[in-house]
């Protein structure tokens, strides 16, 4: 059965403002990332920063 029309998720992908989005979405989170890793903090102890003192 060969359909030609495009289905719609496939229409969503190729959008310009998806492309634009995920791009952005992901420069964001390696920017996030890079950031806390330089900051020298785990990024799965963002609930937790270095600098609150645990018990004080």
């Amino acid at each position: 059965m060969t359909s030609r029309r495009v289905p719609a998720f496939a229409r969503v992908l190729r959008s310009p403002a998806f492309v634009t989005g995920a791009v952005l979405l992901a420069f964001s989170l390696l920017t996030v990332v890079l950031s806390l890793t330089l900051y020298g903090g785990n990024p799965l102890t963002v609930a937790s920063p270095p600098f609150i003192e645990p018990g004080s």
